[in-house]
């Protein structure tokens, strides 16, 4: 976990990209974007340490795509590194790791596997968004802790804080986050059901709530 990140790219893997072109086809090759200056000075930054790291160089090609800011996971690549582990004791979601074991003996074993994995294909975790050898986590919306799962009484409040729907754009909505828990309520389907969802000519006025189903779930 080191302060800075190395500047150079990871070794290279036993397989490159490549994209098939269909003959003729004439190259993409859009204008750039407009860019405010905050922007234009971050653009610079970068590309300026890139070239420097060798991690690009100049060149000149028919294609040309605009540059577009964006932040994204490294998701399917934190995938492929960590294959083997994967539902053995690892969950990856998005560019976050989780690693469980049954012991703490285990865990520290695990923990070695995955950091020595992670340095060996030159990828680095930020220490301050690290937390190690936990009995109770927050994962996906869930409580995690000792082998059982509950509800995350943050998600729970905002369901139990929604506004009656009275409308179905509405309702879809709430039905949308209550069914994140369906499988912590008895009957689900049934109670659901209640609050109109399913019947063929289901009106608007059906759906302004005396809360039958709305309050049971």
């Amino acid at each position: 976990m080191p302060d800075e990140l190395p500047r150079k790219l990871p070794p290279k893997r036993a397989v490159d990209h490549e994209i098939e072109l269909v003959l003729g086809t004439k190259p993409p090759a859009r204008a750039p974007y407009r860019m405010t200056q905050p922007e234009l000075v971050e653009l610079r930054k970068q590309l300026k340490d890139m070239l420097q790291s060798s991690i690009i160089k100049l060149a000149k090609s028919p294609y040309g795509a605009p540059v577009l800011f964006q932040k994204k996971p490294i998701a399917p690549y934190v995938f492929a590194v960590l294959h083997g582990f994967l539902d053995e004791f690892v969950v990856v979601y998005l560019d976050g790791i989780v690693i469980y074991s049954r012991t703490l003996a285990e865990h520290v074993e695990h923990l070695r596997q995955v950091l020595a994995r992670l340095r060996e294909y030159e990828l680095y975790a930020k220490g301050s968004k690290c937390s190690f050898a936990q009995e109770t986590i927050s994962f996906l919306g869930h409580i995690v802790e000792r082998g059982r799962i509950r509800m995350d009484p943050k998600k729970v409040k905002a369901i139990e804080e929604w506004q009656p729907p009275s409308d179905v754009h509405d309702l879809c909505s709430f039905l949308g986050l209550a069914n994140y828990y369906r499988r912590f309520v008895k009957d689900y389907s049934k109670i659901a059901r209640k609050l109109g969802i399913g019947y063929p000519n289901v009106r608007i006025g059906d759906l302004e709530a005396n809360g039958i189903g709305l309050h049971v779930i």
